[in-house]
């Protein structure tokens, strides 16, 4: 059995002694039991995503890093001049980073960014036979952000239960969770986004 909790940051330092108290707490969750406790085989107190102080770990807000970067990459396709020299200039930027200390969430960020930039590209080009696919998932991206969650955990409790564990069924698996949630967003943002935002405008014009 494996049990990730995913907790948000805070300005507390995590002292490099926090795993007996870890221990005892989950010690506790699990309670007085015949399953468990008998034989110590479990591991506890992988972390991820600290930087080690003088005091301990000390985790920082993950998100501002990826902000940043979509914020200067949208900046950067909205200039007709120099857009790829700033473009240029963040990616070196991050790739020093990630030299520094390399994480794939930034990693994966840029890769998100430099899409993003070309995507703008594609959407300023009256031309292009793939401006439409952008612009859509553009417009669905808020319901997309709200159901992909609760679908992801459907498909893993669905393959869990159907004890389908090797990489081939985590691919498949995968795949249906990536179209079931565009399937979902496109309905939820045309029976739920779209009415809603409808009625928001109705009622301030009535007041």
């Amino acid at each position: 059995m494996r049990i990730h909790l995913k907790i948000d940051s805070t300005n507390h330092t995590i002292p490099f002694d926090h795993q007996p108290l870890l221990v005892g707490t989950i010690h506790k969750w699990l309670g007085l039991n015949n399953e468990h406790g008998e034989v110590s085989l479990y591991s506890f107190s992988r972390i991820e995503g600290g930087r080690a102080m003088k005091a301990g770990l000390k985790f920082e807000p993950y998100f501002f890093g990826a902000y940043g970067m979509g914020a200067g990459v949208y900046w950067a396709g909205q200039k007709e001049k120099y857009g790829v020299l700033w473009l240029w200039l963040i990616v070196s930027l991050t790739v020093i980073a990630l030299m520094i200390e390399f994480r794939t969430r930034i990693l994966i960020a840029l890769a998100v960014a430099v899409t993003l930039f070309f995507t703008i590209k594609m959407q300023h080009s009256a031309q292009s036979v793939w401006q439409p696919i952008p612009r859509y998932l553009g417009k669905i991206s808020y319901s997309l952000f709200l159901i992909h969650f609760p679908i992801l955990l459907l498909t893993n409790a669905t393959f869990a239960a159907l004890g389908l564990t090797s990489p081939v069924a985590g691919g498949i698996a995968m795949l249906t969770t990536w179209a079931a949630s565009l399937l979902m967003a496109d309905l939820f943002y045309r029976s739920v986004e779209i009415p809603s935002a409808k009625l928001f405008r109705s009622a301030n014009k009535r007041n």
